[in-house]
């Protein structure tokens, strides 16, 4: 009986200290001073009315991550009417047993306008977010941006088979957007979108974006698709190495063809 007592004494012994480490390891990792402070997204598009939700993240000295930290959030710059944030509540909101989140922000529009705002932890302040709030009921003006900027807005080059990015983001009295690709697609209630030509020629890429009240209004930008060039130097591979050799070989532009067997 004594022995079994002084074996449960011992292992009695191994769970305090275990338990006594994990809490010191914890306590070190909640209470790490944070170096750095991020905030994700960078920029959100709102419309006036809706909310969308912000991550804030901790790093120390070493670009570690920091768990268990508990930002605030605050107005930046901009004016207080536009926009407002809160730490986001979790759970059961419905039944009365939510929570505050720790690192999420919860943004609401409420004008239209912008304002940046940033979090907050051990007196790090994180880069700010910038927040455009839109108003759906306002008179629509559409705006192509993405792949055309390279070009002044006024047209999109790409080749056959790549695809194209495009935003809507600048524009103004959006309820719905609606991508029309010139080549027969159709892209529907996508604000951004990408797309593919299969075929190389000329394309008219329209958006259309309608207001609350039905309002619409549309602009377009002409799409140069083309054929890839043909190859400069053509490589025939039949193995691993002779496929590794001829890649180290490439400059850009060249064609292989494998006939690797099984």
């Amino acid at each position: 009986m004594n022995s079994i007592k002084k074996t449960n004494n011992r292992t009695n012994n191994v769970y305090t200290l275990v338990a006594s480490l994990l809490f010191v390891l914890t306590a070190l990792t909640v209470t790490a001073i944070a170096q750095q402070v991020k905030i994700y997204p960078s920029s959100i598009r709102l419309d006036k009315g809706k909310t969308r939700t912000v991550t804030a993240v901790a790093f120390d000295s070493s670009g570690n991550y920091l768990p268990n930290k508990v930002f605030s959030f605050s107005l930046a710059s901009g004016t207080p009417g536009i926009a407002s944030i809160r730490r986001s509540p979790e759970g059961d909101t419905g039944n009365g047993r939510s929570y505050l989140s720790g690192n999420l922000g919860e943004i609401a529009g409420q004008l239209a306008g912008r304002v940046t705002f940033t979090a907050t932890v051990d007196g790090v302040i994180s880069s700010p977010v910038t927040v455009e709030v839109h108003d759906p009921a306002a008179a629509p003006q559409a705006t192509i941006n993405g792949d055309n900027d390279a070009e002044g807005g006024q047209t999109i080059r790409v080749r056959t088979g790549e695809a194209i990015e495009v935003s809507g983001e600048a524009s103004r009295g959006v309820q719905l957007a609606e991508w029309f690709w010139g080549d027969g697609d159709r892209t529907g209630d996508l604000i951004s979108a990408t797309h593919a030509y299969l075929k190389s020629g000329t394309y008219q890429l329209r958006l259309k974006v309608t207001n609350e009240g039905g309002q619409t209004s549309e602009t377009s930008v002409p799409v140069i698709v083309t054929d890839h060039p043909a190859a400069t130097r053509e490589f025939v591979v039949r193995n691993v190495a002779e496929l590794l050799a001829a890649y180290n070989q490439c400059i850009g532009g060249e064609h292989m063809d494998c006939l690797l067997s099984d």
